[in-house]
């Protein structure tokens, strides 16, 4: 091949040219000039055409070698792929890892019907690994049954017109379903009180003897109270039949209180582990769960190992009767939720009513084995940590949801010297996360943020100033979250994470808005050195401004859409653990 001949570059200076003093300028040539310009512009066009063939030559050669290379690799792609080293696992094996591919047995999530996710995409791989997924059991023992509330009654006969049909889907569903009531290990119920009824009368007399974990949904309450209540007398007739009960929640089925402690005593939760039993509907109707009521449950179950209570407070609901101490002997993770309840705000004396209604439900509990707590109160804020009675000293995780004083917090965490895991949402603040049923403004008892640059210093190495030494407040601390939080500077974040970059594994921070936490430059840089580290995760992040959502696509004010929204998904539960992800919940990245 020849090497084609290529012009000097400095024959093309552009400062060599004859016109170089004119060139980028407005200047007009004349005719004598126009000439010169188009007598000095033959060589270079020439040479533009030859270097345009030379170029053209070089491109076809190159193109047929690439041509060549992805046919060679083609052909050794085909035969390598016979060696891949997946083709030698057996089908016992491989059929082990598809198993694995499933949601976690400890997580909320379960097998839905997705081509997206395990089981069902382990089907679509090769003929195979379907025929291997197929006659794999326990890749099946799960699954999701979504029954659509929204074809209503009504709709079915507008569709169907003068046939009057006769159909009761969700009694056929349940009958089905009914047929392996022997074999059920975990069931998760979310049907309207109707359909409660229907799955009582067609349960079977021997029972669910596999059935070790039941949860309790009313299907009605998405869209607010629907003016149905679940009987009683169905759910105490479903735990009858549940000898084997390990795990039981049941969230938004029960109207009072006091049908909690019957179901409790008559039902013989003893042999209970797990118990979540979150209160329906906050009305003054209805006499929800309250702390006395829950000690009576709690009474009843000495084997938990974790319980997540929600339960209603009002100003006169502390304790005037004896109170007899429940003790929790193996409870290792304990959820306590105090919501205030709808009435006007309380005053001062009806706050410390509260709080003393509080306290006294954590001093009536007796834990000694508690390695997790979670504490929220929604309406109302705490003066002093309610508690302080438990044995803190062994505590490894904490989550504070409440409206607190600074003080109250660092008191809090000086009391929890081997805690590995804290988060903490700051209700000083009125965030996009604060609690939904929120009915007490906290701004009029003249709250302030609990999160504040003196307690970001006082966990900080070098910045304990509660103590006088140099360990900070939880020196063992692994884990740090904390949202949202709008009075922390950036200078006091940065040195919190600067000075446990060796020590923590993970920090998260998730603001209101990205107005809301104003950071500098230097404080930015030094975040992004401890983030490449790679020591720890580090993330702050903020929430994204949500878009509006007409329901009517042809308003007065906005016209016909021109384009119809994706339907708002649900919010993630787990709010704790929230990525930066797409969407409507999505999160803007600060680091």
């Amino acid at each position: 091949m020849t090497t084609p001949v290529t012009s000097s570059s400095s024959q093309w200076d552009l400062a060599l040219s004859p016109f170089a003093s004119i060139l980028g300028t407005n200047h007009a040539p004349s005719k004598i000039e126009l000439a010169e310009l188009k007598s000095s512009l033959i060589v270079p066009e020439h040479e533009l055409s030859r270097l345009d063939y030379e170029i053209a030559k070089l491109q076809k050669i190159l193109d047929g070698l690439s041509s060549s290379r992805a046919q060679i690799k083609q052909y050794i792609d085909a035969h390598q792929s016979l060696m891949s080293p997946v083709r030698q696992i057996p089908p016992e094996i491989l059929s082990e890892i598809f198993v694995w591919c499933l949601p976690s047995v400890d997580s909320d999530t379960y097998s839905v019907r997705s081509l997206d996710e395990a089981p069902l995409l382990l089907t679509t791989i090769c003929r195979d690994w379907r025929r291997i997924a197929i006659q794999t059991p326990l890749l099946w023992t799960s699954f999701h049954i979504c029954h659509a509330s929204n074809i209503t009654d009504a709709a079915f006969a507008r569709r169907t017109k003068d046939q009057e049909p006769k159909i009761d889907n969700m009694r056929v569903l349940i009958d089905l379903l009914m047929a392996f009531s022997d074999k059920f290990s975990s069931l998760s119920l979310c049907i309207s009180p109707d359909d409660y009824a229907i799955f009582d009368r067609l349960s079977p007399p021997r029972g669910f003897p596999a059935l070790h974990s039941v949860e309790l949904r009313d299907g009605n309450f998405n869209g607010g109270y629907s003016g149905q209540v679940i009987e009683p007398g169905i759910i105490s007739r479903l735990c009858s039949r549940l000898p084997a009960l390990k795990k039981l929640r049941i969230d938004q089925c029960i109207s009072r209180g006091d049908q909690y402690v019957v179901l409790a005593q008559s039902n013989q939760w003893a042999s209970l582990t797990d118990l979540a039993l979150l209160h329906a509907y906050n009305d003054n109707s209805f006499d929800d769960l309250s702390p006395a009521h829950a000690l009576q449950v709690l009474a009843q179950t000495p084997q938990l190992r974790s319980m997540d209570l929600a339960m209603q407070v009002i100003a006169s609901s502390f304790f005037t009767e004896s109170r007899q101490v429940v003790h929790l002997a193996f409870l290792k993770k304990m959820h306590l939720s105090f919501t205030i309840r709808n009435e006007p705000l309380p005053d001062t004396v009806g706050l410390q009513d509260i709080q003393n209604s509080v306290v006294q439900m954590f001093e009536t509990i007796h834990c000694p084995s508690l390695i997790s707590l979670s504490f929220s109160s929604s309406g109302f804020p705490i003066s002093e940590i309610p508690f302080t009675s438990f044995p803190l000293d062994n505590l490894e995780i904490l989550e504070l949801n409440a409206a607190m004083s600074p003080k109250a917090l660092c008191h809090c965490l000086a009391l929890v010297p081997s805690l590995l895991s804290l988060q903490i949402r700051d209700n000083g603040t009125k965030g996009p996360f604060s609690p939904f049923f929120d009915f007490v403004d906290i701004a009029t008892y003249g709250n302030t943020s609990t999160v504040d640059e003196l307690v970001l210093l006082a966990l900080s190495h070098g910045g304990a100033e509660f103590d006088a030494t140099d360990l900070p407040l939880c020196p063992e601390l692994q884990s740090f979250r904390l949202f949202p939080s709008e009075k922390i500077s950036s200078a006091a974040l940065t040195t919190f994470i600067t000075s446990r970059e060796k020590t923590l594994k993970l920090c998260e921070a998730f603001l209101p808005s990205q107005d809301s936490f104003a950071i500098t430059d230097e404080d930015l840089g030094r975040l992004k050195a401890v983030k490449e580290n790679r020591m720890m995760t580090l993330r702050l992040h903020y929430s994204l401004t949500r878009p509006s959502r007409a329901d009517e696509q042809d308003s007065p004010t906005t016209g016909l859409s021109r384009h119809v929204p994706d339907p708002l998904p649900p919010m993630p539960q787990r709010r704790s653990g929230l990525s930066d992800m797409e969407g409507y919940w999505g999160t803007g990245i600060i680091i």
